[in-house]
């Protein structure tokens, strides 16, 4: 997933960063079946499988 984040952030003008759950008990319980999860501030864009057509609505209209 990450690198197809990186395939899109040039054209969509967005950063981006990893965060390991397993560092943090708290998302280790949310999110330890979800993973890979891509969120946007606080909301979850998706998990699992990455999905271009959500990711270009978050980003173009928040």
């Amino acid at each position: 997933m990450t690198a197809l984040l990186h395939e899109f952030q040039d054209e969509l003008k967005f950063t981006f960063g990893l965060v390991d759950i397993d560092a943090n008990a708290e998302l280790t319980v949310r999110f330890n079946a979800d993973v890979p999860v891509v969120a946007w501030g606080e909301r979850i864009l998706f998990r699992h499988f990455f999905d271009e057509a959500i990711l270009r609505q978050a980003l173009q209209h928040g």
